[in-house]
Order: structure tokens, then C-alpha cells, then sequence
């Protein structure tokens, strides 16, 4: 299948979640559709009331105006209602994309711009609710006019049209003249920002070399140009809205001149003029949309993750042994890396700067695969089975804690949704939290808001390790998740982090000496080979070994 970009893709990305809501859409369909009608039969109904001025006439236009109204009202609302919850879903189905088919690269700060789910699905929902509609609405009350004034009054259907026609030519083509000149100077302002900027920056070679004057008069010139080009697309934008001004007046014009349907000319002209106008505003809008679906169309069809096989088949029951077999990569380099971690034991994984330790947690929870090799657990391939099968068998606590936007007692549930507000309970005393979380306004109904936290660095920690416990899973990965603690909260969590290790197979990234020291064992990785492997308490003995200097470099 080729593939879309521009406005095709922004419709593509939009269309399914409208569809949930095809009520709303529908009626705004049929609102948009009478609303057309209503408009294109105003001048007539102003011609009714002026031609001779009667009373009905005047109730019969104040009526259909008022109608009017009351219908553009309700499809706006519709309208907004659909947009909002379509782009509700689709910014959760960018997200749940990112998610399961992402790397951790992808996830990086600053990798994934969050205006590609705000300002972007915004766009898109503006298309929907405010751009696309208003511009229908405009072409095609122009076209119902031009069939109404067909039937009644041709010659005046010829004058609209020509004005319609003249109008928008003359405003799209000045409009096009008149951008051209602006980005012409956007483009003289920056040259002038990086002059003055780069004359600041050699203030001392300009005074060491006597060039004050060249550097103040080639400031002067950038400026020059920098205000000509300003002003001469100041002058463009104000000779297209003349232009417009002289067809819409010329128009009027004549027809007041047009005798006995001067009333109706004159409103049908107005009505077009307005149509036209606001039509060609909304217009310009649609680029932004093309590129805002382009943008959304390249993110879903971007996938760095690993994705289910396509004979997929669940683990068999999982007691927590992990096998790494011969692993190879480029990026970070692995070459061949083989090590096996019994069930029931702490392992603390080091590099030089943690990208290969990174690297062996993504390749078990399944976010990234290796080059070459393979994952066990229990002897079972995890590349044979689903992905949210392998990570059900997974519990995962990080140096920065996602609880989300929620209650306290869902974060903690999050971990196993079926869970019984006493398990919740069980699992934050597992973890040490119940005591801090029973103190809080509203106990385990208390919202987590991330704008306002009223919780420290120590306790969202451990309310991630109740989640944790609460999940139950045979192997805990923990991502740096004791680092970096808080003094008088550091044992707190070393506690709580012990509890959740306690019968289950662990792996701990961390640079952090205490953290390394607690494990069972330590596996040293360099270039990309697994160079030291034992008990931390005797490689810390052993003065010729990796991490003895490490502790040694950390003060430890």
C-alpha cells in the first residue's frame, strides 16, 4: 500500500475515532447541510422584507437569521464534542503505539516531542470541528446561492458568481505574493539576529582591530535590508486587502444599480464576499493540518520495537531463571555475552556508562532485541512467546517512578488490576508506604497530581514497589531504583526494595555502592564481553578487579 501523508493522512488518522462517535457526526452533518440552505436563502428572504418593507417580511429574515443561529450553535457542539473524544483516542493510540512498539531510545527525554500528542492531535481535532466545517460551509453555501439566484434571479447569479470568482483568485494569488515576501523577511531578521549577535561575541577583536566603524555600518545594512523586506510585505499584505476592498465595493456597486433585484444583489453579493472571505481564512489552515498528519503518520508508522511473533506461544510456569546466550549487538556493543542467573538470585549489572546493562533489561522486558542471541527464561526462548506475556512475568521499578495521574490505591493496583483494595493494602505495608499513605488527606483516595506533588522522591518510590509486590511476578527489574534516594529516606527504600527481591530472581542496575554491595553477585560488562563475574563482597577484596576500582573511584 503507497504511502500517505499531507491531508489524506491527517483524514486517515481521524476518521476511525469519529466513527465511534457517528451520532454526533451525523447530526452535525445534517445541522451543517440545513444550515447551508438557510443561508443561501437569506437573500431572498431580505429581499422579501425590503421589497416593499412589511412586517411578516422582517419576522420571516429575523426568524431564519435567529434559526440560523441556533443551528450553527448545535453542529459547533457536536462538532467539538466528536473532535475532543476522537482526538481523546487517537492521542491514546499514539501513545499505546509508542509504547508497544518503541525502544527505550524512543522513549528517551527529548526524542519523542510531547507536542506531537498535544499540539499536533489538536490540529487534527480543529480540522474536524472548526476548519473543515467552516470551510464546506462556505464553497458549498456559495454553490446552493448561486442554484437559488439561478431560479430566481439569473443575472444576479452571474454577478456573484463573477465576484466570487474574481474575489478569490485576486486574495489566494496576493495572499501567495504576500508570504513570499514575509519569509523573505523572517529570513533578513534572522541574518540581522546572528550579525548582532556574532559583533557581541568579537567585541574584543573588534576593539583590538580599530573595526568599529565597518562593524556598526554592516549592522546598519543587515538592518536596512532586514526593514525594507518587513515593509515591503506589509505593503503586499495591505495592496491585497485594498484589492479585496475595491472587487467587494465594485461589486455592491453595482448591484444597487441593478434595478428592481438591487436588494437581492446586494445581499447575495454581501453573503458571497463574507463566504468567500472567510472560506480563504480558513484555507490557510489546512497546511498546518497536512503537516500535523504527516507527522502523526510517521510515528505510527514508525516501530523500533519488538513486535509478537507470528506463531506466538505463552510461557509455561515461570520460577525466575534467567539465561543469556551468546547476545551480540552493535548498538550498545555486545559480543557474545552468555550468563545464567539461578532463580531466587540478586544480580547487580555494571558498565562504564550503563548502556549495556540498559540494553540486557530492555532485551527481557521485550522493548529491544539483540543482533544475535537468545533470552531464556526457564529454558524458554521469550522471542517465541507475546510480549505482554513476557512482561506479565516481570516487575519493573525505576529511578523515576510513573504513577500516572490517579488515586493512590490505582497506582499501587496498576500493578495487577484485579487486585482487592485489601491486597493494596498488604502490598503499601510491604513496602513500607501504608504508614505515610494513611496520613494523607484522603488516604488511598488521594489524587497523585504530578504538577503538585504532595509526596517525596522516597514515597512515590516505594508506592512503585507496592505496585510491584502487588504484581507478583517472579523477576523484579530494578532500574537504578535506589539511586539517587534522599538521606533520610534511603533506608526506607533499601528496606522495601529488599522486601520485594525476597524469593524472587532480581536484576539491579544501579550506580549506586550500597545497592551493588546488597546483590549476590556482579556481572561486570566491557566491550561488550562479560569481564568480571562473583560475589560483590570478594571482588571488592580483590584489588585487581573492576569493581574494586570502582568503589574505589565512588569513595566507597
Amino acid at each position: 500500500m503507497p504511502r500517505r501523508g499531507g491531508l489524506t493522512a491527517a483524514v486517515d488518522l481521524i476518521d476511525p475515532h469519529l466513527r465511534t462517535h457517528r451520532w454526533s457526526v451525523l447530526g452535525a452533518g445534517v445541522l451543517l447541510v440545513l444550515g447551508i440552505w438557510m443561508l443561501a436563502v437569506t437573500p431572498l428572504a431580505l429581499d422579501h422584507a425590503l421589497q416593499p418593507p412589511t412586517r411578516d417580511g422582517a419576522l420571516l429574515l429575523g426568524g431564519l437569521l435567529a434559526l440560523y443561529g441556533l443551528v450553527a450553535a448545535l453542529r459547533t457542539a457536536l462538532l467539538e464534542r466528536a473532535g475532543a473524544r476522537a482526538a481523546t483516542d487517537l492521542r491514546g493510540r499514539l501513545l499505546q503505539h509508542l509504547h508497544r512498539h518503541g525502544s527505550p531510545e524512543d522513549r528517551a527525554e527529548g526524542t519523542m516531542p510531547p507536542t506531537r500528542f498535544t499540539a499536533d492531535v489538536a490540529t487534527l481535532r480543529d480540522l474536524v470541528a472548526g476548519t473543515g466545517p467552516c470551510l464546506a460551509t462556505g464553497v458549498l453555501t456559495l454553490m446552493a446561492l448561486l442554484v437559488v439566484l439561478v431560479l430566481n434571479a439569473p443575472m444576479t447569479a452571474l454577478l456573484v458568481g463573477v465576484t466570487a470568482a474574481v474575489y478569490t483568485l485576486v486574495v489566494l494569488l496576493g495572499r501567495r505574493r504576500v508570504a513570499a515576501r514575509e519569509q523573505r523577511a523572517a529570513a533578513e531578521e534572522r541574518t540581522l539576529t546572528d550579525l548582532t549577535q556574532e559583533l557581541l561575541d568579537a567585541r574584543g577583536t573588534i576593539r583590538a582591530y580599530a573595526l568599529e566603524d565597518p562593524a556598526s555600518e554592516g549592522l546598519a545594512a543587515a538592518g536596512r535590508r532586514a526593514g525594507a523586506a518587513r515593509a515591503s510585505a506589509r505593503r503586499a499584505r495591505a495592496l491585497v486587502d485594498l484589492a479585496a476592498t475595491v472587487i467587494a465595493v465594485a461589486a455592491a456597486v453595482t448591484a444597487l444599480l441593478s434595478g428592481t433585484d438591487r436588494v437581492l444583489a446586494l445581499g447575495a453579493v454581501t453573503l458571497a464576499v463574507l463566504l468567500m472571505h472567510r472560506a480563504i481564512g480558513h484555507l490557510e489552515e489546512l497546511p498546518a493540518a497536512a503537516s500535523a498528519g504527516t507527522r502523526l503518520r510517521d510515528l505510527l508508522d514508525h516501530s523500533s520495537g519488538v513486535a509478537d511473533p507470528a506463531e506466538a506461544r505463552e510461557l509455561d510456569q515461570v520460577r525466575g531463571e534467567i539465561t543469556l546466550q551468546s547476545l551480540t549487538a552493535d548498538d550498545p556493543l555486545l559480543d557474545g555475552l552468555t550468563a545464567t542467573v539461578p532463580a531466587g538470585q540478586h544480580v547487580a549489572l555494571l558498565d562504564r556508562d550503563g548502556r549495556e546493562s540498559a540494553a540486557l533489561l530492555a532485551y527481557l522486558m521485550r522493548s529491544a532485541a539483540p543482533e544475535y542471541g537468545t533470552v531464556l527464561l526457564d529454558g524458554q526462548d521469550i522471542a517465541g512467546a507475546p510480549v505482554a506475556d513476557v512482561r506479565a512475568h516481570l516487575a519493573v521499578v525505576e529511578r523515576e517512578p510513573a504513577l500516572l495521574t490517579g488515586t493512590v490505591r490505582e497506582a499501587i493496583r496498576a500493578g495487577r488490576p484485579e487486585a482487592t483494595d485489601d491486597e493494596v493494602t498488604r502490598a503499601a505495608r510491604g513496602a513500607r508506604a501504608d504508614g505515610f499513605i494513611v496520613m494523607l488527606a484522603d488516604g488511598y483516595d488521594t489524587m497523585i497530581d504530578p504538577r503538585d506533588p504532595v509526596l517525596t522522591d522516597g514515597q512515590l518510590r516505594r508506592i512503585a514497589i507496592a505496585r510491584a509486590l502487588l504484581r507478583d511476578a517472579p523477576v523484579v527489574l530494578l532500574d537504578r531504583a535506589g539511586d539517587d534516594v534522599a538521606p533520610a529516606e534511603q533506608a526506607e527504600v533499601q528496606h522495601a526494595l529488599q522486601v520485594l527481591m525476597t524469593g524472587r530472581t532480581a536484576l539491579v542496575r544501579s550506580r549506586e555502592a550500597h545497592c551493588v554491595l546488597a546483590a549476590d553477585r556482579v556481572l561486570w560488562i566491557d566491550g561488550g564481553e562479560l569481564v568480571e563475574d562473583g560475589a560483590p563482597q570478594v571482588l571488592a577484596e580483590d584489588p585487581d578487579s573492576w569493581l574494586s576500582a570502582w568503589l574505589e573511584h565512588r569513595g566507597a
